[in-house]
């Protein structure tokens, strides 16, 4: 995994949880996968932001948490 660290950049991908980001990454990266994300994030794993096949952690993942599931866009410092 990565950690996001980009200069003013901008990504959109999916808020995913690590465990079926790890094992599946295109399947993480779908609106297909919410229901299995939100599960999986209730069980304990951890929140992921998921874009372009690459899995980026996220420190704050009180930040994030109101978001398993959902595409997004983040945009970076």
């Amino acid at each position: 995994m990565l950690a996001f660290n980009a200069a003013a950049a901008e990504m959109t991908g999916y808020i995913s949880d690590a465990k079926c980001a790890k094992a599946d990454v295109a399947k993480a990266e779908s609106d297909a996968h919410a229901g299995c994300a939100a599960g999986c994030a209730k069980k304990g794993s951890a929140l992921v932001f998921v874009s372009a096949g690459k899995v980026y952690t996220v420190d704050d993942q009180s930040k994030i948490a109101e978001h398993v599931g959902h595409k997004v866009t983040v945009t970076g410092k």
